[in-house]
């Protein structure tokens, strides 16, 4: 099972010197979570969307 290394799960965005949102690494908090785990939870909330355009249920 591949896992994904270093998941943002808890976001902390601040404002850096050139104007732009980044994550702060020291106030974010951060898992290893299974791919297919990932894959499942944006299949379940997005839909899956082949090539035509067309969203079809799983």
């Amino acid at each position: 099972m591949a896992i994904c290394k270093n998941i943002p799960v808890s976001g902390y965005m601040v404002k850096g010197e050139d104007g732009k949102f980044h994550l702060d690494p020291e106030r974010s908090v951060f898992a290893d979570i299974p791919a297919e785990d990932i894959a499942r939870f944006l299949i379940e909330k997005l839909g899956v969307t082949p090539q035509g355009g067309n969203a079809v249920d799983l």
